[in-house]
């Protein structure tokens, strides 16, 4: 059965580059990147139910480098535009299963990119002696591995640099080219979002319709503002001031109490305890707000054990990620999800051009040889572009969100979720919005849903 499926998606392939001719960028040599569809790996087959594909793409017949993509196929056949998935943040491997649904929801084909250094794509940057450590890891063990990891992938004629916004927009230029189709629905998360925008600069006549959901990550935000946001909403909901005060409060309780006597935490099973102080806490904060829909609902019941000085379900679940995650993953970047592997290395080129002059982040930057750098705010004008966003994000603000959006895509349609925090289209009000703006023209404004506003589900 997979076999036949496989074969209809080929077909399918077949036919939308016949209907659709060849490359829409004239002059273009007819040696350019390629294609060849390969056997999917078992975390795309367990993961993935719809009708797929997997392949690689190679932009250079000579090169090294193949990108991995799959491509899931719509309920009915389509016409429209595929929509190009630039996948979760940089360095975390793409989340196949929560991504394909996206064909269903649009109607269209959705083609699921490894960016260059990540995922099954070929070479990687990612570095097993970083990983191996834990997360408890002393830092001068971890820079020690790093510059290890550094030296390994330049002697194997790597560039640790590969993956830059302007090198990864070149990346996905050659997957529409090797797929040979001319317009596309370019979608990206996180700190893949901005590949997706490069590529809309340099070659717009690819790109129908931009979507970016959470772009913007300030090396300027702080715990204490994603918390006195999350506080403002539970004093306007009843049940949740009634069971848990003044959340300020209670953070700051919790932070000068952590810091005078760390709360240990045993790990079922094993012989681990993990400890938790004020600055694990701010980590706990960031790891459970950003990832999902239910993060900021959850948010007082971490800070009231905390505060109480007693692990309950919030703060073992914590302690747990921590106990498997590698360094530099939980509450550091914005989605650490333990069952995906991160690559540290696309992840330290992602991160570093923004986060190096932190404290959490610049000893690991110098040690990658990735410093900060001046943002490109170029700025994209003239294609259809839907940036969202939620009020709750802890790695950017709404003011910091709306000024950069201003100077990376000044004609966006912006759309701010009321009780999201980072990546909203894990939640449905702002998938609505996406699928409905897809669905008309694209030039419009998207629909002003009445979901958007919805409070924070503040959990019990």
């Amino acid at each position: 059965m997979r076999i036949r499926q496989k074969a209809r998606v080929a077909v399918a392939l077949a036919l939308l580059a016949v209907g659709t001719g060849c490359s829409s960028d004239p002059g273009e040599p007819a040696s350019g990147p390629t294609y060849e569809r390969v056997a999917c790996p078992d975390d795309v087959e367990v993961l993935v139910v719809p009708e797929h594909e997997c392949g690689f793409v190679r932009p250079d017949r000579d090169g090294s480098l193949q990108i991995f993509v799959v491509s899931v196929e719509p309920p009915e056949p389509s016409d429209l535009s595929p929509v190009l998935e630039t996948g979760v943040d940089l360095g975390m491997t793409p989340s196949y299963g929560g991504l394909a649904p996206i064909a269903q929801r649009t109607g269209r084909r959705v083609v699921i990119v490894d960016l260059p250094g990540t995922g099954h794509s070929l070479p990687s940057l990612d570095c097993p002696g970083v990983d191996g450590l834990g997360d408890a890891a002393a830092e001068s063990a971890v820079i020690a591995a790093v510059e290890e990891c550094r030296r390994q992938v330049e002697s194997a004629g790597i560039d640790p640099l590969m993956v830059t916004p302007e090198r990864l927009g070149e990346a996905l230029y050659a997957v529409t080219r090797a797929l040979d189709v001319p317009h596309w629905v370019v979608m990206g998360h996180g700190t893949t979002a901005e590949a997706g925008r490069q590529l809309a600069l340099a070659h717009p006549g690819r790109v129908e319709a931009l979507v970016l959901d959470s772009v913007v990550v300030d090396p300027a935000a702080r715990t204490r503002d994603v918390v006195a946001s999350i506080a403002g909403s539970c004093r306007e909901d009843r049940r949740c001031r009634r069971t848990y005060g003044d959340l300020t409060e209670t953070w700051q309780r919790a932070s000068q109490q952590l810091a005078r006597e760390p709360i240990s935490v045993d790990i079922p099973g094993t012989t681990t305890t993990i400890s938790i102080d004020a600055a694990n806490l701010d980590r706990a904060i960031r790891w459970l707000v950003a990832p999902a829909a239910t993060g900021p609902g959850l948010l007082p019941a971490l800070l009231a054990e905390a505060a109480a000085g007693r692990p309950g379900p919030q703060l073992q679940l914590f302690a747990d990620t921590l106990s498997v995650a590698p360094p530099l993953c939980v509450g550091y970047v914005p989605k650490c999800e333990t069952q995906q592997r991160l690559v540290i290395g696309s992840t330290l080129s992602a991160m570093c051009p923004t986060m190096a002059e932190t404290a959490a982040w610049s000893a690991a930057c110098n040690a990658w040889g990735v410093s900060a750098a001046p943002a490109d705010l170029k700025p994209l004008t003239g294609v259809p572009t839907l940036a969202l966003f939620g009020t709750h994000d802890p790695f950017a603000s709404p003011s910091a969100i709306r000024e950069r959006l201003a100077a990376l895509a000044p004609d966006a349609f912006v759309v701010e979720q009321a009780s999201g925090a980072h990546n909203v289209l894990g939640s449905e009000c702002p998938r609505l919005v996406r699928n409905e703006w897809l669905a008309t023209a694209v030039r419009d404004p998207p629909p002003e849903l009445a979901c958007l506003a919805d409070p924070i589900d503040f959990q019990p």
